[in-house]
């Protein structure tokens, strides 16, 4: 009796130990499952970081390369101005050896117009004729389609200050991206604001 008591208690021992162990490695298991979670959350956010950095700079980069090209001449009919919320401005197309001046987009028929497409986050360069009608395709200077996305997740395009054709027609722009929700752990934004001065590129 002894002996068949005894091994009914190390039968018992042996599921609750078994029960134990199941239990530790269930915790274990959900341990790593969290750390995996966390691990792939963090990397995506980092990602995410990176790639609304990346647009905001590639849109900040394309405006000031076509501003640079535009006039600051406050008598000119086609320096920087914004339009319905629309930068628009002619650019240097080539050199006039005889006049030794520039020669500008607008003798070319067309303007370089930068809008925000608000409905689909995009930042578009685009381009009008001199009435200001939107041409179907781009200019040959330009190429690429006639809209050309110059910058994605794009979640605010502003102007801080007006354009002051008296002062040199500087240009102030405030380029906003963003991914996500600003709930969401991985939401990345950035804001950039610059300045430029038409025909003065940076030293």
């Amino acid at each position: 009796m002894m002996i068949a008591g005894t091994q009914g208690r190390q039968k018992g021992f042996t599921l609750i130990e078994t029960a134990i162990s199941l239990a530790v490695f269930l915790i274990i298991l959900a341990t790593a499952f969290t750390s995996i979670t966390n691990m792939l959350t963090l990397s995506t956010a980092s990602d995410w970081d990176m790639l609304v950095v990346t647009e905001n700079q590639r849109g900040l980069r394309s405006i000031k390369y076509d501003l640079y090209s535009s006039s600051c001449n406050p008598h000119d009919s086609y320096h920087p101005r914004i339009v319905d919320g629309e930068l628009r401005f002619c650019v240097v197309t080539g050199f006039n050896t005889i006049t030794e001046k520039p020669i500008y987009s607008y003798w070319d028929n067309f303007q370089v117009c930068y809008w925000y497409d608000e409905e689909n986050h995009l930042l578009v360069r685009r381009f009008r004729d001199n009435t200001g009608q939107l041409l179907d395709e781009a200019p040959a200077q330009y190429p690429g389609p006639a809209a050309q996305t110059v910058s994605a997740y794009c979640t605010g395009f502003e102007f801080p200050e007006p354009i002051n054709v008296n002062a040199g027609c500087l240009v102030t722009i405030k380029l906003t991206n963003s991914i996500g929700k600003e709930e969401d752990p991985r939401y990345a934004t950035i804001t950039n604001e610059i300045s430029v001065m038409p025909g003065k590129p940076e030293e």
